[in-house]
């Protein structure tokens, strides 16, 4: 009982978020149209026009240069701790990961702004492009990325990883042959979560 008002606003604020974001757009959509919102290519609101196009296919494209990157390094990275590094290099290595998991986006963002988009200016002027928001949205999907798919490989049955070094498999093949197949979900939720 005494959780129950707590309950109702958890469910209750996001919808009347969203109720507020509806009603607030719904006369610059209605001028716009549902479809000019998503293809034109200017936002200008002082003139009324209302197009996200460049907006949406920048956070696609960026969103999928980062998970390029991440996904293979996260499922690397977590098969290397648990196969190959010693217990000691594993655990701090795995501390360091959950540190980098506990900064802030701002900081990433400031980070990839002040040092990154520098170094990327002389390569393509003014520097701030898709690369840069690519690099600064893997540095911070990598650290949740590879938790969760360290955490599927460690779900693993330990005795098929034991099984597949009697035959005489080394570790890259228990790793491709016996741990991969067996952690495919988590991997796979690893990197939709990251």
């Amino acid at each position: 009982m005494v959780l129950t008002p707590g309950l109702v606003m958890v469910v209750a604020i996001p919808f009347a978020v969203a109720g507020f974001v509806a009603t607030q757009a719904a006369s610059s959509l209605i001028s716009t149209g549902i479809s000019p919102f998503f293809t034109n290519a200017e936002w200008a609101p002082t003139e009324g026009k209302y197009g996200a196009g460049p907006l949406i296919a920048g956070t696609l494209v960026s969103s999928a240069g980062a998970m390029a990157v991440v996904a293979p390094a996260a499922i690397g990275w977590a098969l290397r701790i648990n196969l190959f590094a010693s217990a000691k290099v594993a655990a701090l290595e795995r501390a360091m990961v959950a540190t980098l998991a506990g900064v802030p986006s701002v900081v990433f963002g400031l980070v990839g702004l002040f040092t990154l988009v520098p170094l990327l200016r002389p390569v393509r002027p003014p520097g701030l492009s898709l690369l840069a928001a690519s690099v600064v949205l893997a540095a911070m999907c990598f650290p949740t990325t590879a938790i969760a798919a360290d955490a599927a490989i460690q779900a693993v049955d330990r005795a098929q990883i034991v099984a597949a070094r009697a035959l005489g498999l080394g570790a890259w093949d228990t790793a491709r042959v016996a741990v991969l197949p067996a952690a495919k979900a988590g991997l796979s939720a690893a990197c939709l979560l990251g």
